[in-house]
């Protein structure tokens, strides 16, 4: 998008977009994102034509749900054998024929 010499890291590629809007009240004019993928970059232009609330609501989702990654993550490293024993045990149901694809749930 021709933003790389603002604020993006060095090396950053075509494939690599970054998109820039303005912030009003803020001391800060410009903020660039830099390495957003295209589909998060078109999924956050809709959000942003949305009424304030809407924008909000949409927000507090994505922060939630990478709140709860964050925790999964920091949850399983400290115990990376309870991945394995979980994984191991989601295994052998399936083998026992005791799952289902998840879009007959």
């Amino acid at each position: 998008m021709g933003h790389e010499g603002r604020g993006c890291s060095r090396g950053q590629n075509k494939r690599q977009n970054a998109l820039s809007f303005e912030l009003e009240n803020a001391t800060l004019s410009r903020v660039t994102l830099c390495f957003m993928t295209t589909l998060l970059e078109d999924a956050l232009r809709k959000v942003a034509a949305l009424p304030r609330d809407e924008q909000e609501a949409i927000a507090s989702q994505i922060m939630e749900t990478l709140r709860d990654e964050a925790a999964w993550k920091e949850k399983l490293a400290r115990n990376p054998e309870k991945l394995r024993r979980l994984a191991e045990e989601a295994l052998q149901e399936h083998r026992r024929g005791e799952t289902r694809p998840l879009d007959e749930l």
